[in-house]
């Protein structure tokens, strides 16, 4: 019988985390193009083999907006880095003036907290210590990252693919059902200072609250004191 019992509470138990998962929404990030996949790049903007000029017309990524400084958008096998997620990544940088990335996290629920999370590497070759790039969430007090080089481990030596992913976090609480994400190359000294990252994989999951999972625990608990109980 208490078997049977701890079997039902158990059961119960799994019931009710899944509500708890379903409860808070994750959200999404660039209509669901979080690693760049949905493009338009051809060759009629194709600077070299893998390697897609964004100013030029006639390409985009679905969901993602583009301005400012230098702008390249690669494929795995273009010789100056390779994705974490599918085939293609994103090169952020800048030369007089910066870089800028933005996208829209939609599907958010007012007040809950999320966690934005994504895939960072130097750019093989391209390296200056002081070289950096912020992360901004448009909530009321805006959420920020400041990343820089000397956070990330070093790729200067290997192949031209050669990358070594970080993945980052971000943690936000959503004041609004859709967020605007951006990311910004800092301006550069020289055209012999590139601020080269390379980045790719963003998702958006949800955060439980604090107060939810103690809930759950607490009815876990209850559960299983209610099954022991009933087999005595």
């Amino acid at each position: 019988m208490f078997t049977k019992n701890l079997k039902c509470a158990l059961l119960v138990a799994a019931l009710a985390g899944l509500f708890v998962a379903a409860s808070a929404q994750a959200g999404v990030i660039a209509g669901g193009n979080g690693s760049f996949e949905t493009n338009t790049y051809t060759s009629g903007n194709q600077a070299a083999s893998g390697l897609w000029f964004i100013n030029a017309s006639g390409g985009g990524a679905s969901g993602w907006t583009f301005s400012g400084g230098t702008r390249w958008f690669m494929a795995n096998g273009c010789g100056y880095g390779a994705s974490s997620d599918g085939t293609y990544f994103l090169n952020v940088a800048s030369w007089a003036t910066p870089m800028v990335a933005t996208t829209t996290i939609s599907g958010l629920t007012v007040g809950s907290q999320y966690a934005l999370t994504f895939d960072v590497s130097q750019r093989q070759g391209l390296y200056n210590s002081t070289d950096a790039m912020t992360v901004v969430i448009d909530t009321t007090t805006p959420t920020s990252k400041t990343i820089t080089m000397t956070d990330l481990p070093s790729v200067q030596s290997g192949s031209a693919d050669s990358v070594n992913y970080v993945s980052e976090s971000l943690t936000f609480t959503a004041t609004a059902e859709s967020q605007t994400l951006t990311l910004t190359g800092q301006t550069e000294v020289s055209a012999e200072t590139h601020n080269d990252f390379v980045v790719d994989n963003f998702k958006v999951s949800s955060v439980p609250e604090p107060s939810t999972l103690a809930m759950l625990s607490a009815g876990l608990l209850g559960l299983l004191a209610y099954a022991w109980r009933k087999q005595k």
